[in-house]
């Protein structure tokens, strides 16, 4: 029966159950990407504006926080400086999800703490092989995620 399950199916697997954190205000993102989170088999919380994604952050205490950089008020680099300053959060991966992908953007990204920077629309597969695979460190270099090209394509820069 295993050896009869195509790639698809083995992308619609549940994952490593991880606590994930969304902050976006763009509801209809947030809806599709907590729904794919969700049938992964992950805890996820959503949080519309930085203010209440720092607090839900302190509290829920995510192994993951995908934050959009561009949001009215507190953008998601203060938002990333302030949820890596707090000590309950120092194992956690952040991941910006922007519409901005230039080097000054990816630059600024890195030095706000973000650990992967994925430019608007990425592709759900490598977001899913990140969160299946990815070791919680802080040596990881900023980019884009790349995993098996032509697989389940690609982030272009």
């Amino acid at each position: 029966m295993e050896a009869n399950r195509t790639e698809h199916d083995q992308f619609l697997q549940p994952t490593t159950k991880r606590k994930i954190l969304i902050v976006d205000d763009n509801k209809d993102l947030v809806k599709i990407l907590e729904m794919a989170l969700n049938v992964w088999g992950h805890d996820v919380r959503v949080a519309n504006d930085g203010l209440s994604g720092i607090e839900m952050a302190h509290s829920f205490v995510p192994d993951v926080v995908i934050l959009d950089i561009g949001m009215p008020g507190m953008d998601g680099y203060a938002v990333c400086k302030v949820m890596r300053k707090d000590p309950k959060l120092k194992n956690s991966l952040f991941i910006a999800q922007t519409g901005w992908g230039s080097p000054e953007h990816r630059r600024l990204s890195k030095d706000a703490g973000f650990h992967y920077h994925l430019v608007k629309p990425f592709d759900l597969a490598s977001l899913h092989l990140l969160l299946e695979s990815k070791e919680f460190d802080d040596g990881e270099e900023l980019d884009n995620i790349r995993f098996h090209p032509g697989k389940y394509g690609t982030n272009k820069k």
